[in-house]
Parts: C-alpha cells; structure tokens; sequence
C-alpha cells in the first residue's frame, strides 16, 4: 500500500524541475503520504473528495492538533517523524509551512469545483477493469479545464498504470493521451514509455513540439520518449528545434550531377595533351594526362545532402506525415494523412467539433464524394438511458447511422 500512495502523491504534486521549489514539493508529497496512511488507518479506505476534505482539516488550527496527535500516537516511526516536523514547522516557520502547504493546495484546487468533487466521489467504478475485461475509458474534458484538471488526470491514468503493473497477464493496455504538454511531469507516463513496454502497456502520446518534452521533463527525457517509442510520427511541424531533430534523424543522401564547366575545362586540357605529343612531346607523360584528362571530363561530381531539410520539413503539405516504425527493419516513410472525414469507412463515426461551426451537421465521404448530412438529436432508448453519457436524456447521431 504504501508504494501504492508514493505513486498516487508523485501523480498528484509532479517535481517543477525548479531548484527553489524542489525542497517544499518534495515535502508536500511526503506529507500528503503520511496524511493519507493516517486517514486509510482511521476510515479504511480513502478518495479524492476525502483527501481535499483532510486537507482543508488540516488548514485549521484545531482539527489539524488533533491529527497530528493522532499520528503521533501511531507505531510506525515514520508517520510520528512526519507529525513532529510538521507541528514544528507551523509554530516555529511558518514561512516554510505555508509553502509546503500551497503546494499541496495546488495540487489538489481542482476538487473546488463542485462538478470534479462529486464526479470522484463515488465508488462505482475502478481503473483495474481494463485488466479484467474488454472495455475502453474515455476521459473527455474540454480544452480551456485541461491544465486546471490535470492533477486528476494524472491520478486516474497512473491508477490504470499501475493495475496494469499488477496484472502482467492481462491484455495489453493502451493509453491515448492528447495534448500530453498539459499533464505537466507525468512521472507515470515516463515510466509507462520505458519498462512499461514489457509490462504490456502501449502509451501514445501527442505533441505539438519537442520543446514541450523537455519543458515538462527535462533534455534528458526527450530521448527516452522517442527512443522507447515503436512508432514516432510526425506532422504539421511548426517549430525550427522540432524540424532540425527530425532533418537529423533522416539523415544524408548523396546526390550525382554533371558539373559541365568542369568537364568541359577536363576535355580543353586533353585535346591540349593530343596536340603536345603530335608536336613531339613525350609520350609516356601524354599516356598519363590523357587517361587522366579523360577520366575527369566524364566524372560526375557527388555531394551529400540533408534527405529533408529543416525548412523543408516546415513547409511540409498538410496531407504528408514521416513515420518512424522501429523492429520492422523499416527505413522513415513518407506517407499520406487522411482527414478522418473524407474516409468512407468512418462516415457516421463522428459528431461535429464543437469549437467549430456548423454544430448541426458533418461533412461524411460517400462513393459519390462528399456530401453534408444532419445531426440528429431524439430522446435516448430506454436500454442506454443509464449510461452517464446519456444523463441529460438525449443522444445524436449522423442521420442515416443510428447506433444499433
């Protein structure tokens, strides 16, 4: 268990890379630790509407002396350690407990909004069902809460990781995860590209840029991403450091022409050399320049070249992608990309995006080309009506694809 909870608080409150903050973050995750084996202790089970509720216990005087002294109390020299340092710290440094203090707020603010709180209060549902049987999660959160909700993301999708680590012999387990820059340090995401592999766990995460790797992570990781990666994908590069990296990891091409101007220059001296030995020159020496002379006015002048070069690879068309497939003995691919909206196979597949108009129809590919059709909007059938995607009563679909 306690392994289990060193992962969930590194989830929770990842390291900013910051030297000045890393003392007070690595202290808040201590704390929240220990905090949190006291409470599973007292209540037996813990959740993250409980954890905020500890948390805003602990911010008053009164009920957080008495947790402390409940701790204190405990066997386990640790917990007790833990209780002494943070009693001391909020009567004799308060500057230091405050900010040990924010960084677990901060960690945990979202649990403010009303609609976070109670969609994690409940106790229905647990990440080790994708070990257990055939299922697909969604955790579908609008853009502009991404980076406010990225703390829970963190928790729920290193609770899957680490229910995959406990069932080795479960089916593999794969994690889609979009705009991967929001999530901050993934610690777990790290850990699920490197040895999670062997694990049986296939991440897929999607950048905008290689920048925002090594921002969230550090240089060093940037290798570890794409070196552990089976498949490295790129599009709409944007960016001179994204272009560079991958003009070099396409490496050189050596490329042949006809520098005429030295080949002509090749065939003046040879007919000089015919003309020397016709006058009476040497003839040995006219043997030698001419088979040299020769030989330099056909040569064709080879120089390397960048396979793409980085400008090259900024104004990439937007229907091209490199790929990289890795133990497939496979050289980088130069293939199309399709938008998913002019492939047939997945017409009725999709709504319209809703940061776009119009919200009220989509453009779908048919053998007679493309065509825009309705969205239908009708009360949800009974058999679904349970279903948390269908709370508000209704469900759309692509006129003509009504769900079976």
């Amino acid at each position: 268990m306690r392994a289990d909870v060193k992962l969930l608080v590194a989830d929770l409150i990842p390291l900013s890379g910051s030297s000045n903050a890393e003392y007070f973050e690595l202290r808040a995750r201590e704390w929240c630790e220990f905090l949190i084996l006291w409470y599973v202790r007292k209540a037996g089970r813990i959740t993250m509407p409980a954890f905020y509720e500890l948390i805003n216990m602990v911010l008053n005087a009164d009920s957080c002396t008495t947790i402390l002294d409940e701790m204190k109390a405990l066997p386990d020299a640790d917990i007790r350690r833990a209780a002494h340092e943070m009693e001391s710290k909020r009567d004799s440094a308060e500057r230091e407990y405050s900010a040990i203090i924010g960084e677990i707020l901060k960690s945990i603010s979202f649990l403010s909004d009303p609609a976070a709180y109670e969609t994690l209060s409940g106790e229905d549902f647990s990440m080790e069902a994708l070990c257990k049987e055939d299922c697909n999660v969604y955790l579908i959160i609008p853009a502009e809460y991404l980076a406010q909700l990225a703390p829970m993301i963190r928790a729920i999708v290193g609770a899957a990781i680490l229910y995959k680590f406990r069932h080795p012999q479960a089916e593999r387990v794969l994690l889609v995860i979009d705009e991967a820059a929001t999530l901050g340090n993934f610690e777990s995401l790290l850990r699920a590209y490197t040895y999670g592999r062997g694990m049986g766990i296939r991440a897929w995460s999607i950048w905008q840029n290689v920048a925002q790797i090594s921002r969230n992570y550090g240089r060093d990781a940037m290798s570890a991403f794409i070196g552990s990666s089976q498949v490295r994908q790129f599009f709409g590069v944007r960016d001179f450091e994204t272009a560079h990296m991958l003009s070099s990891m396409l490496g050189t091409q050596t490329l042949e022409y006809d520098n005429e101007l030295a080949q002509h220059a090749a065939a003046l001296q040879k007919a000089e050399v015919i003309n020397d030995l016709l006058s009476g020159g040497d003839l040995f020496d006219a043997v030698f320049k001419f088979r040299y002379y020769e030989q330099a006015a056909s040569n064709r002048t080879k120089q390397p070249r960048l396979l793409m070069t980085p400008d090259e690879i900024l104004n990439m068309p937007e229907d091209r992608q490199i790929l990289y497939i890795s133990g497939l003995d496979l050289k980088p691919i130069y293939a199309n990309k399709y938008p998913y909206f002019s492939r047939p196979e997945m017409a009725g597949n999709y709504l319209p995006n809703p940061y776009h108009k119009p919200t009220d129809q989509v453009p779908i590919a048919t053998r007679k080309g493309a065509r825009w059709v309705p969205v239908v909007t009708e009360s949800v059938p009974a058999k679904y009506a349970a279903l948390p995607q269908y709370q508000s009563g209704n469900w759309s679909y692509v006129k003509g694809y009504r769900p079976a």
